[in-house]
């Protein structure tokens, strides 16, 4: 199996998240069947191979804030086939300015230390389609316009929300921890995986 971090980098974007965000996190899932260590988990697969690199230098609003990742469909050589297929296509539906007001918070993320460059990326035109540290779709804003519009990726507790919505929705049709987080991401082998990894996590930062 390979991961998307090693142990050692799951127990410390795991120690992060519970040193500044251990209170908000127990908060968010009071009376679920949910876990801190299921949601670091989750963070660690869908952004910390990123957000490692910040959080050393960064205080944690900023780290949250630059959670704009996935610029498939706009970035060359890639594709996408859900909504929005790329920027023209939200553009055709929501128009120019909020599409431009995510491409700037896509660029502000671009312009943070990167694997490939220390010194960041030089602004693109790409409207990214991945947001906040749990990685809420922008197919999503069909049904929840806010949460993009009003940059609530930008709060930990609006971030939370929406994954429990989400894990809460898959419980509902699945029987497993791990069947219910290959739920949340999706179907077939990636998906599989992507629990996997995920269950690995768990079992590391606990």
């Amino acid at each position: 199996m390979e991961y998307t971090l090693s142990k050692q980098q799951a127990q410390k974007a795991a120690a992060w998240l519970k040193n500044n965000f251990e209170e908000v996190i127990k908060a968010g899932i009071a009376g679920t069947p949910w876990t801190v260590d299921l949601v670091c988990a989750i963070a660690c697969q869908e952004t910390a191979y990123k957000w490692l690199l910040w959080i050393d230098k960064y205080p944690a609003d900023v780290v949250l804030q630059r959670c704009v990742f996935d610029a498939s469909g706009d970035l060359p050589g890639t594709g996408r086939s859900a909504f929005p297929k790329n920027r023209a296509d939200f553009e055709d539906k929501y128009g120019k300015d909020l599409a431009a007001m995510l491409v700037n918070e896509g660029n502000k993320q671009r312009a943070m230390p990167q694997v490939d460059a220390p010194g960041g990326y030089k602004p693109a035109g790409f409207l990214y389609k991945g947001y906040g540290i749990f990685q809420n779709d922008l197919q999503n804003i069909v049904t929840d316009r806010a949460f993009f519009q009003e940059k609530k990726w930008y709060n930990m507790t609006d971030c939370l929300a929406h994954l429990v919505q989400e894990l809460n929705g898959k419980a509902r049709k699945q029987s497993t921890l791990e069947k219910i987080v290959q739920a949340y991401n999706g179907s077939g082998p990636r998906a599989e995986a992507y629990a996997a990894n995920v269950m690995q996590f768990r079992e590391w930062v606990a």
